[in-house]
């Protein structure tokens, strides 16, 4: 017949016999390089997302500093803390080591280690936070983490526990990952000293 050449083509008898036809073949063929394609676009896309989360990662990473003086002339000690990171420092733990000893305040290491007149004199006018399990400090912020004032002849006895006491910061990430600043109270200058 004319007309099926012209309009279809020639005209072919199927052998329903034959499993391999060409028909089967090209469906074959397309649906083998479907599933490549997808195999290789999901193993694209999760090195993708192992990329893209290493780089959040580093991109909120916080970095905890120390802030400290020590006046003797004025009588006065201070210590905070900043996030000088990229994201929030969510503080886990704030301790104090002296002579192997872990102490959660400024004030209990003094304590311990002064006369009972000057410790006295110590609360009147000084100041230590307590800061909540996981307190978040944000990117920039500071945190006072106490202040002390004493008097002149005081200075020396607490100038020089406070020259051996480490100071510890412990934070984490947004993702949870533990990270620990230290740092020696007072690292004094002379010129603070007189």
């Amino acid at each position: 017949n004319l007309i099926s050449l012209i309009h279809f083509g020639p005209l072919r008898v199927i052998n329903d016999n034959s499993l391999w036809t060409e028909d089967r073949i090209l469906v074959l063929i397309a649906l083998f390089i479907s599933i490549v394609s997808l195999i290789i676009a999901v193993w694209f896309n999760r090195k993708t997302l192992k990329i893209t989360i290493n780089h959040n990662k580093k991109t909120v990473i916080p970095a905890i500093t120390c802030n400290r003086t020590f006046l003797l002339a004025e009588g006065k000690t201070h210590l905070s803390i900043t996030n000088s990171g990229f994201g929030p420092a969510i503080i886990s733990k704030v301790e104090f080591e002296y002579e192997n000893k872990i102490y959660d305040s400024i004030l209990e290491i003094l304590k311990d280690n002064l006369s009972t007149f000057i410790i006295a004199k110590l609360k009147n006018d000084s100041t230590e936070s307590i800061l909540d399990p996981d307190e978040v400090l944000a990117q920039g912020n500071e945190q006072p983490i106490y202040d002390l004032s004493f008097q002149n002849n005081d200075g020396n006895s607490i100038l020089k526990i406070l020259k051996n006491t480490k100071f510890i910061v412990k934070y984490k990430d947004l993702y949870r990952n533990n990270f620990e600043t230290s740092c020696i109270i007072q690292n004094i200058s002379k010129k603070n000293i007189k």
